[in-house]
């Protein structure tokens, strides 16, 4: 039996548990669970006080709630932190404790639960509750990462099986789709048939093993026009359970690319600002709290104070105002210029297009010709050839003229 208390002992890291924080919250007759709290603990609280226990929920990392039949503070802190660990000490039987399930009961201890076991126990809850907070912390960080780059980056979140359940409105600016022709549907709507399958066959592989995939895409939109994209997917998660994948995308084609880089750098500047207003916003919500407690002692100070505040909130207000109207005129002014930059562009290539138009229509009539003057060539010489025979032959005639008429005149003598 000492044996096996030992080892269980061995389970529990004192180091961790002496980082962590308990509220108590029960009589401390008859328990001596209370010593073993307060040694083991960095903080150990104590108190009944519904108000303040709510106050200060954010500071604890467990609650060890002693059994007194009132469920009424259990339902009130599961209203402000659904999540927080709340381990009951109580002797009623298994039909008394199921009224403690609806309030989302870590585990229930009693009387025949051992030191060590306590603390194991307490130690498992502990973890869980680390975990839950990290994953709220990553899914928040997540949806900050994503609202940020919702403004200039494409994203689109499927289900498992590649079906579309989020866009965001850059997908459907330059995919030519609307959110309810994307919504539901697979999401090759988009893709382009030069792209292999193969390619698709790694990118499926990948991500269904929770890997994330990254590469290039090319892209069919609406309009039959295609664009180039360097696409990142990943796996996407709710409640540790993998639902889908996120993706996010780039498009690297010039003309696209060209709008898009001026509207990224616009977007940033408005979130740059956008997030002093919110630094700006957190230290006057600070000073307000601070100034409730000024209106205790005078209501002059809390409303001079109060008005101060109200006056840098409502200029910073105002300077979001401008610069964003000041961005607008800037991202029109970018807008048209870039509209007649790709459509001078666009004029040269149809110009450079006629051009080698017309080059290759000159070539070829530069091969035809070369062609007739070839065939010339050769009949020249042909004919050239059949002259060269004639006078041989005229030669040949001239003398057998000459040898006849020697003989005439020699037979005359005679």
């Amino acid at each position: 039996m000492s044996q096996k208390i030992a080892s269980w002992s061995e389970v529990i890291e004192n180091d961790y548990i002496s980082t962590k924080s308990i509220l108590y919250i029960g009589s401390f007759e008859n328990n001596t669970n209370v010593d073993i709290l307060q040694k083991n603990f960095k903080m150990f609280e104590s108190s009944w006080n519904l108000v303040y226990i709510l106050e200060n929920i954010a500071k604890y990392d467990i609650i060890f709630y002693v059994d007194n039949g009132d469920f009424n503070i259990l339902k009130e802190v599961r209203k402000v932190n659904a999540n927080i660990p709340i381990v009951v000490f109580s002797d009623h039987n298994v039909i008394q404790t199921v009224k403690y399930i609806k309030h989302n009961i870590s585990y229930f201890l009693s009387e025949k639960t051992t030191d060590i076991e306590m603390m194991i126990v307490l130690q498992h809850a502990l973890k869980i509750y680390d975990n839950v907070k990290k994953n709220i912390s990553l899914k928040k960080e997540q949806e900050e990462y994503l609202k940020i780059l919702d403004d200039f980056i494409i994203i689109s979140r499927t289900d498992l099986k590649g079906k579309i359940t989020y866009v965001n409105d850059i997908f459907c600016e330059i995919s030519g789709y609307s959110k309810e022709e994307l919504l539901g549907s697979h999401h090759n709507i988009v893709r382009h048939p030069d792209m292999p399958q193969l390619s698709f066959q790694k990118l499926w592989t990948d991500i269904k093993n929770n890997e994330i995939w990254t590469g290039v895409v090319k892209n069919l939109a609406k309009s039959g026009e295609t664009y180039i994209a360097k696409s990142t997917i990943l796996p996407h998660y709710e409640n540790d359970i993998k639902v889908g994948y996120i993706g996010l995308r780039y498009v690297i084609t010039d003309e696209v690319t060209e709008k898009s880089s001026i509207k990224a750098y616009l977007t940033r500047t408005i979130i740059d600002f956008k997030m002093q207003i919110k630094k700006k916003d957190d230290e006057i919500s600070k000073y307000l709290k601070e100034i409730e407690q000024l209106k205790l002692a005078s209501s002059d100070d809390y409303y001079a104070a109060w008005q101060m505040e109200s006056k840098k909130k409502e200029k910073s207000n105002e300077k979001l105002k401008l610069l964003e109207k000041e961005i607008k005129e800037q991202e029109k002014v970018y807008s048209n210029r870039i509209d007649d930059y790709l459509l001078k562009r666009r004029e040269n290539d149809k110009v450079l297009d006629e051009k080698n138009n017309q080059i290759k229509v000159l070539e070829n009539e530069k091969e035809s010709l070369n062609e007739l003057v070839d065939g010339f060539k050769v009949d020249i010489n042909e004919k050239l050839k059949v002259i060269e025979n004639l006078q041989k032959r005229n030669a040949e005639l001239e003398d057998i003229l000459v040898h006849t008429e020697e003989q005439a005149l020699n037979l005359n003598k005679k």
